[in-house]
């Protein structure tokens, strides 16, 4: 019977003493709750910042006394340069700005929902042995540089020089003729 009674006050002084964490778990039950209700006031409130825009940003340049608007915006040797579209890249080498847009048909429409969207190829712009090229998928090679004009082309350097091959434009259909 001792023993039972020393075996009970040693759980009860250790309950005591220890506060068996219910002060904290209190604290922290209260802590939540606080953070629960302060996050259904934020959602009263509007969202709590803007979301970073996707895709390039267009920009104004000035420099040189000269300003020029657009994407990838470069400034040097003085001149003043911008790509006119989202894809386009502009670069500075060899004494010169160079920019380059491509082609209409090789553009790439934004996704409209690009969670799950493959990654779009990026636009270029290599210098080499005092020549600059812009495309995609480019080659430097035997003194030469070149870049595919479209996202699906390709460049390769073989035999002392390079061939870039470029995907024929999608037909469009015959008039009067619907697509299922």
């Amino acid at each position: 019977m001792l023993t039972a009674l020393m075996l009970l006050l040693s759980i009860s002084s250790n309950a005591l003493a220890d506060d068996g964490g219910g002060a904290q778990r209190g604290a922290r039950y209260e802590n939540d709750r606080y953070e629960h209700d302060r996050r259904d006031d934020d959602r009263r409130d509007g969202p709590r910042y803007e979301a970073p825009a996707r895709g390039p940003q267009s920009e104004c340049l000035s420099s040189y006394g000269k300003t020029a608007c657009g994407y990838d915006c470069v400034s040097s040797y003085g001149q003043v340069q911008c790509a006119q579209t989202p894809q386009g890249r502009c670069t500075s080498s060899y004494g010169q700005v160079t920019c380059w847009d491509p082609p209409r048909q090789g553009r790439l429409e934004p996704a409209r929902d690009d969670r799950w969207a493959p990654p779009e190829p990026q636009a270029q712009c290599v210098s080499a042995y005092g020549r600059t090229a812009c495309g995609y998928g480019c080659t430097e090679s035997y003194g030469q540089v070149a870049c595919a004009q479209t996202p699906q082309g390709r460049c390769t350097a073989s035999y002392g020089k390079i061939t870039c091959w470029e995907p024929a434009p999608p037909a469009a259909p015959a008039r009067g003729v619907q697509r299922r």
